[in-house]
């Protein structure tokens, strides 16, 4: 227990989730940090829900087709960047339910012990539903602890192997993770408006530590998100 303790403030420093704003306005918005691959979204009245882990399979990134879930949904299409050797790749796809899912994935990453970044987006155009990380560092010989928060347009992750470091409570034998094609996390997002996602994950908000503590350089995939007027594209 006290192990994983010191490995949630280890993540939490990573991801730069202690410097979430404390802004009031912002608080019933706010999803609580949990681990092990859940995400907890609290109401007003302070009941609890949860999802658990949900890795699928990724299909691979492209220009889509405008999709349209049903009649009263807004239709959405997603133009993938330029496809990249060592990164991180964010694709767009739909759920059953009908809601536009963010979905994080590995490309040929090697040592890797901790990711963290921050993932904006256009508050006026979608909005964070739910969230799921894979615990896509843990194996059969040690745990992972994931820790995802949001605020009005910002989604922010951390994780990171189990034991952390020596000055998070950690031992010295630390071992890292190749990663490729492994699904990091997924995000459910609402429909609002049409208009432009923005999605983004800014350089100074997005890190990968090997078990050094290194930082490993990475390239980012990304794309344009576009929620569509009903009849014809924006």
């Amino acid at each position: 227990m006290i192990r994983r303790l010191h490995a949630i403030t280890w993540v939490l420093m990573l991801s730069g989730i202690t410097g979430c704003t404390n802004d009031p306005s912002l608080e019933a918005r706010d999803r609580t940090p949990t681990i092990s691959g859940e995400v907890e979204v609290e109401d007003e009245n302070g009941e609890t829900s949860s999802q658990v882990d949900d890795p699928r399979n990724v299909e691979p990134p492209g220009e889509s087709e405008p999709h349209e879930n049903a009649e009263d949904e807004i239709p959405w299409s997603f133009s993938s960047g330029s496809e990249i050797e060592s990164g991180i790749r964010l694709d767009v796809e739909e759920t059953e339910k009908g809601e536009i899912e963010l979905v994080i994935t590995a490309v040929q990453l090697e040592n890797v012990f901790g990711i963290a970044f921050h993932l904006n987006f256009n508050p006026n155009v979608i909005e964070f539903l739910s969230g799921t990380s894979t615990d896509v560092l843990r194996d059969n010989t040690n745990d992972a602890t994931s820790v995802v928060r949001t605020e009005t347009g910002s989604i922010r992750f951390g994780t990171a192997r189990i034991p952390p470091p020596p000055q998070f409570g950690g031992g010295q034998n630390l071992t890292g993770m190749n990663l490729d094609g492994a699904v990091i996390a997924r995000f459910q997002m609402g429909r609002v408006a049409p208009g432009k996602a923005q999605l983004e994950m800014p350089m100074h908000h997005r890190d990968l530590r090997n078990t050094q503590l290194e930082t490993i350089q990475f390239e980012l995939q990304s794309g344009d998100l576009t929620l569509q007027e009903k009849g014809g594209a924006l």
